[in-house]
């Protein structure tokens, strides 16, 4: 069975404003639920002046179902920690804690616009979130005599098992677990030898907003990969979010440290699939190497489509502008070329569930290799 984790040091930040009611979301990676309370607790020390802490989090059990918990910490019972509980199950992460903090701004949202809220503040801080994916196998044990040890361990590693020994007095005991022993239940997932053999380093590229994090994401896990987004990586690095970045540095030094991040993901050797900044084509140096070192797929989106998704968001620095339609008109005259110059395949991604593009870039990956 396959679970799907955050990277060990991932923690994601996020923050949108609905009604002047600021929405500022923590997200991380645990293995205990004591953590995950451990967690709540350091953000609400650190912010003692907000209104409410609302929290969920799903801690992997083993062979049983996760343990989940959500608390709405004053919110009308059902509008806060149940959406965001909501969002981390569809997400099919397990480990991880969300806590979204409340500035309160004077209106009074309903129902209705508390659970929206909640629930964007958790699934856009997602976005774009680094995942691996950690197999888990039925194992047995069994006692070797000395003379035969040697002989079985070798056969054993042979045939990709996982072997652990524990040399006795009397000879050696190992516990054996093995992939093939419990095949994957998700007939989308598919084994270390299928995923070398259809992709190798997939990159997204494509305006803000085009759904690069998303797609990219869901493409990671249908393919069993682990996923990597280069703002994400930045904003680890950084220890703030992009904008943030974008405003004390400037756009320059921004571009300098994007280009370092892309040059040190594309240089891994096992396959991933990696989704970029909107602006990461813009260095020659980006497209070079997204180009000699992987497949590239373009996410195509018409501006006004654009508009719809992010007239909210204030995580893109390029789009803080009175007019930010204007902004992507602009954008997408002087990137799309660039887009197209650098994309092995271009994929419409406005007007589609992001199902459904995922199944369009598994079609054209697996035709590729056909054709190959």
């Amino acid at each position: 069975m396959s679970e799907f984790l955050l990277t060990p040091s991932a923690r994601l930040s996020h923050e949108i404003e609905v009604k002047k009611s600021r929405f500022l979301t923590l997200v991380a990676r645990v293995s205990t639920p004591a953590e995950a309370r451990e967690v709540v607790n350091e953000r609400k020390a650190a912010m003692p002046d907000a209104r409410h802490h609302c929290a969920a989090f799903v801690v992997s059990a083993g062979d049983a179902q996760p343990v989940s918990h959500s608390s709405d910490d004053g919110e009308p019972s059902g509008t806060a920690g149940r959406p965001m509980l909501d969002v981390l199950a569809g997400s099919r992460l397990v480990d991880v804690v969300a806590v979204v903090t409340r500035y309160f701004g004077g209106t009074l949202l309903g129902t209705g616009g508390l659970v929206r809220a909640y629930s964007d503040s958790v699934r856009e801080c997602l976005e774009g979130a680094p995942v691996v994916v950690r197999d888990r196998v039925p194992a047995w044990s069994a006692a070797l005599p000395p003379a035969d040890a040697g002989r079985y361990l070798s056969e054993l590693a042979g045939i990709g098992a996982s072997v652990e020994p524990e040399y006795e007095a009397g000879g050696v005991r190992v516990v054996v677990a093995h992939p093939d022993a419990d095949a994957h239940s998700d007939a989308d997932v598919h084994s270390d030898a299928d995923v070398h053999s259809i992709m190798r380093l997939v990159t997204l590229v494509g305006l803000p907003g085009a759904g690069k994090s998303t797609i990219g994401r869901q493409l990671a896990r249908r393919r069993g990969l682990p996923f990597f987004d280069s703002d994400a990586v930045i904003e680890e690095r950084t220890g703030c979010p992009v904008r943030h970045f974008f405003e004390r540095e400037g756009e320059p030094a921004f571009r300098d440290l994007e280009e370092q991040v892309i040059d040190e993901l594309t240089r891994r050797e096992t396959p991933f699939v990696l989704a970029t900044g909107g602006g990461a084509v813009l260095r020659e140096a980006n497209r070079q190497r997204m180009r000699e070192r992987g497949t590239v797929l373009y996410l195509r989106a018409q501006p006004e489509q654009l508009f719809k998704r992010l007239r909210r968001d204030t995580r893109r620095p390029l789009l803080q502008a009175p007019d930010p339609l204007a902004v992507l008109r602009a954008l997408h005259e002087a990137r799309a070329p660039l887009y197209q110059q650098v994309a092995d395949f271009t994929i419409d991604s406005h007007n589609a569930g992001s199902a459904l593009v995922v199944s369009r870039v598994l079609m054209q990956l697996d035709l590729a290799k056909l054709q190959s």
